[in-house]
């Protein structure tokens, strides 16, 4: 009886383990979820101190968590697209790279942060015409890494059309 009883107890924890990982990470996701929409939002609000504050609290703490980097990245980028101020736009773009490429550094295939990378590196061409034969030249080289992963990701195509569409504008 004892031990029917011990296999009833471990099928239960058995079935019931992986629905409660899967609740914590649909929590997760509801939190970097969030965090996006808020990042958007300053965005969209042409927020850019909401923006570096959102951007420098996600650069701190856990550095290895891809998500935290991708987004830390993600609020970068979007500063970069705000500030008027060449000096402060070429930082974010730096702090763009660097965050992106922890995100691909815990997450290999992360197609998204290979594409943000991208990005951030066709910014920084832009905006440093000293940095513009390296990164320009980095840049095609991601967002090309990052088309192979994943060539219907939206998100991949999207950021490889803002390059390009801003690379002919130039």
């Amino acid at each position: 009886m004892h031990v029917q009883n011990l296999r009833k107890l471990f099928t239960a924890l058995a079935v019931l383990l992986p629905s409660l990982a899967g609740a914590a990470d649909a929590s997760s996701e509801t939190t970097w979820l969030d965090m996006e929409g808020r990042i958007q939002y300053g965005y969209y609000t042409e927020d850019a101190r909401s923006l570096e504050t959102l951007a420098t609290q996600l650069s701190t703490g856990d550095t290895d968590d891809s998500f935290r980097s991708y987004y830390a990245a993600l609020a970068d980028y979007r500063v970069t697209l705000l500030t008027k101020d060449l000096s402060r736009a070429l930082t974010h773009a730096e702090r763009c790279v660097a965050a992106a490429n922890r995100a691909v550094e815990a997450k290999k295939q992360f197609a998204e942060a290979i594409a943000l990378e991208s990005a951030c590196l066709a910014r920084m061409a832009r905006l440093s015409p000293l940095r513009s034969p390296f990164a320009a030249s980095r840049s095609k080289s991601t967002i090309g890494k990052a088309l192979q992963l994943a060539p219907r990701n939206p998100r991949v195509l999207l950021l490889d059309a803002v390059n390009a569409y801003e690379g002919a504008a130039n």
